[in-house]
């Protein structure tokens, strides 16, 4: 019990470590790029308005017209606008592909060295509850997947570890069911699905950053793109 206690404690460093190193550079990125490109596509405005009205006016513009302003600049630079954006937007993708990168990073690594000690005695553990509260045999996908259902919740209510938690759910929503013979006489469906859970387990993917990097690389291919699109546009 101990041991597991210091092995979560150096997960949840790892844990934190991980989501402060995605999470500026998303930030360092994200801001470096945005206000760059603004400062390109705000040059270029300000040179093709230079001496008319909105040009004079949109140092002093308030709220109202600060907003007016945008949506004109958006007007008279649609595509690098919606770079800005794209620059925006890919800082959400970012983050979100971070904690998926975190949650297969953990899971990974439990099930790797954890596998006997936590793994696989919660997966029992679910599998005997429903077990014992399934009255016939299951002859048809639809019961199997109904079955599959009451794993998942049972996982859900009587693990009490997050990550071994998440890891079990992530798995019983991955394995199919559909390949199974229900006519076969002898079929045990707990068996089939326990086996299926175990090679499922083992063979979770290694973490990659493959998403993070290109959602990095999106944000200062805008960048470029933008300085080129307004280099050609002067």
């Amino acid at each position: 019990m101990n041991e597991n206690v210091k092995y979560f404690g150096k997960l949840s460093f790892v844990i934190v470590f991980t989501w402060l190193k995605i999470n500026v550079l998303n930030i360092f990125s994200t801001l470096i790029t945005f206000f760059i490109a603004i400062g390109f596509l705000m040059e270029n405005i300000a040179k093709i308005t230079e001496g008319t009205s909105i040009g004079s006016g949109a140092a002093h513009a308030g709220g109202l017209e600060a907003i007016v302003g945008f949506f004109h600049v958006f007007s008279i630079r649609p595509v690098q606008s919606g770079l800005i954006l794209f620059i925006v937007l890919l800082s959400f993708v970012m983050f979100i592909a971070g904690g998926r990168y975190i949650f297969r990073k953990i899971a990974g690594r439990i099930v790797k060295e954890k596998s006997n000690d936590l793994i696989l005695p919660a997966m029992d553990s679910a599998l005997a509850f429903v077990k014992g509260n399934i009255p016939s045999k299951v002859s048809s996908l639809g019961e199997a997947m109904r079955l599959k259902l009451k794993m998942i919740q049972a996982v859900k209510n009587q693990t009490q570890n997050k990550w071994v938690r998440k890891a079990l759910v992530f798995g019983f929503k991955k394995i199919r069911l559909n390949d199974i013979d229900f006519q076969k006489e002898d079929l045990d469906i707990f068996d089939e699905i326990r086996t299926k859970m175990v090679v499922k387990m083992n063979s979770i993917e290694t973490a990659s950053k493959k998403y993070i990097w290109a959602c990095v690389l999106g944000q200062w291919l805008s960048v470029l793109i933008i300085y080129l699109t307004l280099a050609i546009l002067k």
